[in-house]
């Protein structure tokens, strides 16, 4: 059996024959065109949430400022390079506020990079709405105080099917939990709930992706 094809070599293969199929493409009347459309339009967006991500950033500067030592350190460039990741996606255009925040704030968090890591990734999992709905259960509700979602639908002035699809987002990234029952100093007597509840992590979570200097 010959050598095993290196991860790199496979990637140049793989847009070898990509580039190769989209010439092939271009001989067709008309999709030459559509091609060359969508790539502008790529370029065009891609250039565009650049400039509105650095926008976000230089209204934080002052903050920014603040912690250039811990940005220069290895863990600060690696949370740099995965929270730029994310702003220059165009999948998570919608989510910039949330994620420039997260970029300032994260510099001053008292957590371990493993948490850093999980609010990048709850960032990227998380629709907008999703994001709107905690940041709201967090601004009304005390820690572990359990959520209506037809009183918070009536709060955010959305409709209660729509603030329920976003409670399951959340609770699917580990973002609300569930409300536990029964003796706390007996495991096994315990049961849950379906109420969702906030978390210190929620709270915490929360602040930190809202505020642009939490």
């Amino acid at each position: 059996m010959g050598a095993l094809m290196s991860a790199d070599k496979k990637e140049a293969l793989i847009a070898g024959v990509f580039e190769a199929g989209v010439e092939t493409l271009k001989l067709v009347p008309g999709v030459g065109i559509l091609i060359e459309s969508v790539r502008k339009y790529r370029e065009c967006i891609e250039e565009q949430q650049q400039r509105e991500f650095i926008q976000k950033i230089l209204e934080r500067l002052e903050y920014v400022e603040r912690s250039l030592e811990w940005y220069a350190t290895e863990e600060g460039e690696r949370f740099t390079r995965k929270v730029i990741a994310t702003a220059l996606n165009a999948e998570y255009t919608d989510k910039l506020d949330f994620i420039a925040n997260l970029f300032v704030n994260g510099a001053n968090l008292d957590s371990s990079e493993a948490e850093r890591f999980k609010y990048v990734e709850m960032v990227r999992l998380l629709s907008r709405p999703a994001l709107q709905v905690l940041v709201k259960i967090v601004q009304i509700l005390p820690e572990h105080k359990g959520i209506s979602v037809p009183n918070l639908a009536a709060k955010i002035g959305w409709e209660p099917a729509l603030v329920d699809a976003c409670i399951l987002e959340l609770h699917a990234v580990g973002a609300i939990s569930q409300k536990w029952f029964g003796d706390a100093e007996n495991p096994e007597s315990r049961t849950l709930n379906n109420t969702p509840v906030i978390t210190a992590f929620t709270k915490h979570f929360a602040e930190v992706v809202s505020s642009p200097a939490g």
